[in-house]
């Protein structure tokens, strides 16, 4: 696991930097699948 800093654009003029950790192995997340209904709601909104 390496860490390094990250930067993060807030506007045009403002930058921080943040630690982030990589790890070499991605956590399990578990996801849910997207439904056509699903992505219908999301166009109507």
């Amino acid at each position: 696991m390496t860490t390094k800093l990250a930067p993060l654009y807030l506007d045009d003029n403002t930058v921080i930097y943040i630690e982030a950790t990589e790890e070499l192995e991605a956590p399990d997340i578990p996801t849910l699948p997207v439904t056509e209904e699903d992505e219908e709601d999301e166009e109507e909104a």
